[in-house]
């Protein structure tokens, strides 16, 4: 029963996205703004009034909206491009998933109510796309002062090339979560230059709760 209903998430989320639940862990993270004033900076976010001390004269204002957003869930948080798009589904709650999608890269964030390997969550992306793991090797990803492990992997979907790496974070006893990170390679077999970013920016801005 639970791996009907993961194969049925997982076709879901690898092939088609259709619209976010809005409540409260499917809301999207804000984009925040740096206000420039004189030199001097201030952090906004959109509806939340700050007081800037001092008084100005014909100021020189300047108005930045950040280039990522920061996704914060259960004791995890990391920060992604703000232009991503992002979904989530809380329909299940043994299984809930946050998707945040770029032109290459697809960030997937999975939380489920029994323990999950990487290599079973591969294996089920596989049999839900009706192909084959093409390879399937371990690896590790220094995220912050996390030192995460998982599995990569290689499949083929027709004529297009798929590679996932899906790494095991930190849950509750007798849980799982897992991150997986999609991308669409270049013709030539190389990461896209999308991945090498979103692993960078991953790695320099994931934190976690003792």
């Amino acid at each position: 029963m639970f791996m009907t209903r993961f194969l049925t998430l997982l076709t879901t989320v690898c092939v088609t996205f259709g619209p976010a639940i809005q409540a409260d862990d499917t809301t999207e993270p804000p984009v925040t703004y740096t206000l420039e004033v004189n030199g001097q900076k201030y952090l906004l976010s959109a509806d939340k009034t700050v007081i800037l001390k001092g008084s100005f004269q014909n100021p020189k204002v300047t108005l930045r909206a950040s280039s990522t957003r920061r996704f914060v869930h259960d004791g995890i948080a990391f920060d992604y491009p703000a232009n991503f798009t992002f979904e989530a589904d809380l329909s299940d709650p043994g299984i809930r998933t946050w998707t945040m999608s770029g032109n290459n890269v697809t960030l997937m964030l999975f939380d489920f109510d029994e323990p999950v390997k990487p290599t079973e969550l591969i294996a089920s992306t596989a049999e839900s796309l009706k192909t084959n793991v093409d390879r399937m090797e371990s690896t590790s990803l220094k995220l912050g002062t996390l030192n995460a492990k998982g599995q990569s992997a290689l499949l083929k979907v027709g004529d297009v090339a798929l590679s996932y790496t899906v790494l095991a974070m930190p849950a509750a006893a007798g849980k799982s979560r897992l991150l997986i990170v999609q991308d669409l390679p270049q013709d030539n077999g190389q990461p896209s230059n999308e991945r090498t970013d979103i692993l960078k920016m991953l790695g320099d801005s994931f934190t976690q709760k003792p």
